[in-house]
């Protein structure tokens, strides 16, 4: 079945950019702070059902920092994540890019 270029072209799949979407929103609700990447599962899991939980919410996870729609550090050998910058959620563009910033 096809599914539109921006997922193609961000290698993901439609289940893995809701993941996208759901620790997006959770991390733009919570600026003031990064979570553990066990924390974020843990709070999508009791979100959203889906399968492949862990597998999309790691590549939802990277893909949103490569994307720097989040932040990751390591810190003492724990990843954590925390809110980057303005996204549209739609069209995963930068609102900075869209707005000429």
């Amino acid at each position: 079945m096809p599914f539109p270029r921006r997922l193609f072209d961000m290698n993901v799949n439609p289940e893995c950019e809701r993941v996208m979407r759901e620790a997006y929103n959770f991390l733009s609700e919570n600026r003031e702070l990064a979570y553990a990447r066990d924390e974020i599962e843990e709070k999508l899991t009791r979100l959203i059902s889906f399968e492949g939980s862990t597998e999309n919410i790691e590549r939802a996870l990277d893909t949103l920092s490569t994307l720097a729609a989040i932040r990751s550090r390591k810190i003492d050998g724990t990843h954590y994540y925390a809110f980057g910058q303005e996204f549209d959620t739609g069209t995963w563009i930068s609102r900075r890019h869209s707005t000429g910033e």
